[in-house]
This record gives structure tokens, C-alpha cells and sequence, in this order.
């Protein structure tokens, strides 16, 4: 019995107190990609598309706010976001799943019988998903995915880069 408590305790590794370990800064993220528009009237192409984001960290991940910018086949399209936004390790990688709402802001192209088609904007919420993978220091590479309901539907596949500030100690958060 004696072996076994010696052995057990001797194999423990030490838990990490919750002061030691650091909080996540800001993330900035750039991004390049397509939008694949359904049911949206007057856009009906693949519009490629780039985009911008900033997240900030909360209590269990991030809140993040956005924007996306196509112009292509005489449509076009703006999108800004906010969501919540989780991040969730796996193996070297780290795996984001994320909600939020949007502003779509869209220009449809010129027809024969509307040759100065006016601005339509509507609000909607999207569900978006992705993958980073470390590259170097703070600079990671994005893969995202982002599906918006309203106007119709539409999917944003695109790549990027995120560049992540270090976090605060939370030692030093509690001197403050």
C-alpha cells in the first residue's frame, strides 16, 4: 500500500494555479476569399472578396467585430459583424467556432430595366467556423468559414492571417 501512495504521488504533476496562466490579447486578422450568394436578389456570381477583424478577449473567449468588401460582376457587397467567438485547442492547432449578427449593405448590377439599381441593406446572423495553425511568434495562418441567413443565404470561405498580441498576466490584471 506504501508503493502505491509513493509511486502516485512521486508520477503527480503539479496543477497550474489559475494566476499563472495568461490571458489572450487582441487578435488582428486579414483575410482573402469568395462569397457564394443564395437567394439574394440581383446576386447570383461568386464574388471574391477580402476582409478585416478585431477581437478582443472575454470571459471564455473572444468578442470579435468585422467587415468583408467585394466588388465583382457589377455587384457590390459589404458585410460588417460582430460575434462571440470560441477558440478551442486540438493537437498543434486551434479550432474557432463562433455567432453573431450582421449589416449586409449590396449594390445588384445594372439591368435593362433598372439601369441605377439603388442600395439594399438588410440584417441577418451568421455561424461561422475555422482553423488556425501557428506559424511563427504572434502570426498565425486562418482558414474560415462563415454562413449568413438573411438576405437569403450565403457562404464566405477565405484564408488569412492573424496576428495575436500577447495576453496579461492575470497576476498583474489583480495589482491594478
Amino acid at each position: 500500500m506504501l508503493s502505491i501512495t509513493f509511486t502516485t504521488t512521486a508520477f503527480a504533476q503539479e496543477n497550474q494555479n489559475d494566476n499563472d496562466k495568461k490571458k489572450p490579447g487582441y487578435i488582428l486578422s486579414a483575410h482573402l476569399g469568395s462569397f457564394l450568394p443564395n437567394q439574394i436578389e440581383g446576386v447570383t456570381e461568386v464574388i471574391p472578396m477580402w476582409g478585416a477583424s478585431y477581437a478582443i478577449p472575454s470571459r471564455g473567449g473572444f468578442i470579435e467585430f468585422g467587415g468583408l468588401a467585394g466588388n465583382a460582376h457589377g455587384v457590390k457587397y459589404y458585410n460588417v459583424f460582430a460575434e462571440v467567438r470560441g477558440d478551442f485547442p486540438l493537437d498543434d492547432l486551434v479550432v474557432t467556432a463562433g455567432i453573431g449578427a450582421d449589416a449586409h449593405l449590396y449594390t445588384p448590377p445594372a439591368t435593362a430595366l433598372d439601369p441605377a439599381p439603388k442600395n439594399k441593406a438588410a440584417g441577418g446572423g451568421h455561424v461561422s467556423g475555422g482553423i488556425n495553425a501557428h506559424i511563427a511568434d504572434n502570426l498565425w495562418f486562418k482558414i474560415l468559414m462563415k454562413f449568413n441567413v438573411s438576405p437569403g443565404t450565403s457562404m464566405y470561405f477565405g484564408f488569412g492571417f492573424e496576428l495575436r498580441a500577447d495576453g496579461s498576466d492575470s497576476k498583474d490584471d489583480q495589482t491594478k
